[in-house]
């Protein structure tokens, strides 16, 4: 009955299974994406004379990065062709590299001021 009424309505049960298809495929590729990159929460650890350690949750995935005795601690300030921000970041000892504290997330200038200054009197 459904897929007569379907013709009637100028449909093909191939065309909607199609759809149908495309989109649960669409949904559970949202959804993953969801899951693996929602920001649960992002965290420095200042260690008085020994490093920082930058802390990053996900859903499904958390990552740990331990800056021993950074040289330098910069706040900086980035411009892309639609936002400026802020962000702060480390500088390890013998590397070219920086390590960037809450690197997703967009803390307020006031608190990365805030960061700066205590991550300044750690090292």
């Amino acid at each position: 009955v459904a897929s007569t009424l379907l013709l009637l309505l100028g449909w093909h049960v191939v065309d909607l299974r199609r759809i149908l298809l495309s989109s649960t495929l669409c949904l559970a590729a949202l959804v993953a994406h969801l899951v693996t990159q929602t920001q649960l929460s992002e965290s420095i650890t200042l260690i008085k004379q020994l490093g920082v350690q930058i802390e990053s949750k996900t859903l499904l995935v958390s990552s740990r990065t331990f800056v021993e005795k950074p040289v330098v601690v910069l706040l900086n300030e980035a411009i892309t062709s639609s936002e400026v921000y802020y962000y702060l970041c480390f500088v390890r000892e013998g590397e070219k590299d920086v390590a960037v504290a809450f690197p997703t997330s967009r803390p307020s200038s006031n608190f990365l001021i805030q960061a700066y200054k205590e991550s300044k009197n750690c090292i």
